[in-house]
């Protein structure tokens, strides 16, 4: 009996987690079309994540928290947000490519390139990414604005000899 009580409580908590996701997503994209201040949607963002963190509509209010946050410029919060949802979803792969290239872009804003780089690094040496053309297109843009034109053109040769039917293939030939 503990247990299907248990269950049952699990799967209220968890509806509630969407639920509330599902609302503040809805005041945040009425705050979009407005134009307005996104500071009480980020407050908003983190009651949901602070209240329901252990649960999946929390952990998803995290990643788009982070979104948010990186939209808006905070960066720091951004990467701390982003970081935190890379454990919540270490067996998600897909979802952990999309936090790892979110990851590479917040600190390529903030002009981190190494940081930027090992992400981007780290989904390409995996080696089953879904877009590893586009990422090996980050690390040879990362790697030119670094100063490292040799990694650049070593990288955007592979994508021309690995990923023919890319749809950077003709970016890559304009760079190089």
């Amino acid at each position: 009996f503990a247990v299907a009580g248990y269950r049952y409580y699990t799967g209220w908590k968890e509806k509630k987690a969407f639920t509330s996701l599902e609302q503040v997503m809805m005041v945040y994209n009425q705050a979009l079309n407005d134009k307005s201040d996104l500071t009480d949607v980020k407050n908003d963002f983190q009651a949901v994540v602070d209240k329901y963190s252990g649960y999946a509509g929390g952990k998803m209010a995290r990643v788009v928290y982070a979104n948010i946050c990186y939209r808006t410029g905070d960066l720091d919060t951004a990467i701390t947000l982003y970081t935190e949802a890379l454990e919540d979803f270490r067996d998600d792969i897909p979802l952990r490519y999309f936090i790892q290239t979110s990851l590479g872009y917040a600190y390529e804003a903030k002009r981190d390139f190494e940081k930027a780089t090992s992400y981007f690094n780290e989904i390409a040496s995996a080696g089953n990414a879904v877009m590893n053309d586009e990422v090996l297109f980050n690390l040879a843009r990362l790697y030119d604005e670094a100063g490292n034109k040799g990694k650049s053109t070593e990288t955007y040769n592979k994508i021309l000899s690995d990923y023919t039917d890319s749809p950077y293939i003709d970016m890559v030939r304009e760079k190089l």
